[in-house]
């Protein structure tokens, strides 16, 4: 079986309550607590263990919640959609007015609260394609087109 990636083993977080605890947690913890300690839990719950990993994990998942909201027909065009989003709220839009705030206000769009989340992580600055492409090019799915009936 495959091993989630970062955003599925957060995604419960966004979820809310009643969410699905990702796979391996449950035995994860057990393990932690048999060995007296002895493990970190970080180690096993598969979770990053330095710091820095944890921030790119927590921007990571911001990412993939923005890119959520962001239609494309492929993934090369869904990031290419959503850097352009992300460089207009940075340099244009709202990020200007709340960068120093903790939270965006109760009534921005969601597109913009991910965003806001994801800028904090990276001190207001946007990744390059690549990078954003190899964080949530799984998020846009190629949407092929129905072929026309053969009669």
């Amino acid at each position: 079986m495959a091993r989630p990636s970062l955003y599925e083993q957060f995604a419960f977080l966004w979820d809310g309550p009643g969410a699905r605890v990702p796979p391996g947690w449950r035995e994860g913890f057990m393990k932690w607590l048999d060995e007296s300690n002895s493990l970190s839990l970080e180690r096993c719950l598969g979770l990053p263990a330095t710091k820095a990993k944890r921030l790119d994990a927590l921007r990571a998942g911001w990412l993939c919640e923005a890119a959520r909201y962001i239609d494309a027909p492929n993934p090369t065009q869904g990031v290419d959609q959503l850097r352009r989003e992300w460089d207009a709220f940075v340099s244009r839009g709202p990020w200007r007015f709340w960068r120093d705030d903790e939270h965006p206000p109760d009534d921005a769009p969601r597109l913009d609260r991910a965003l806001f989340y994801a800028s904090k992580f990276t001190g207001g600055k946007t990744l390059s394609c690549r990078h954003l492409r190899r964080i949530v090019g799984h998020a846009f799915p190629e949407k092929r087109q129905a072929l026309p009936p053969t009669v």
